[in-house]
């Protein structure tokens, strides 16, 4: 799945199969590797941008994590 910030000109890449995920800005690779870090790099970094339904998932899935942990 893709999430795209247009503000921060940021996308998220979730991708389900192997656990990495990307995070990358103005079109550079930021991240690669945890899908709950590269969330969290995402949120932090658009939280403000991003509308409420995705920022809700997103979070979501982050204490999801966190609470299995």
């Amino acid at each position: 799945m893709i999430y795209r910030c247009e503000a921060q000109q940021a996308i998220l890449e979730l991708r389900d199969k192997g656990g990495s995920s990307a995070l990358y800005k103005r079109g550079q690779l930021m991240f690669v590797g945890s899908s709950s870090v590269a969330m969290k790099w995402f949120v932090d970094l658009c939280g403000k941008d991003l509308d409420m339904k995705t920022l809700k998932a997103l979070r979501k899935r982050l204490d999801v994590r966190k609470a299995n942990s």
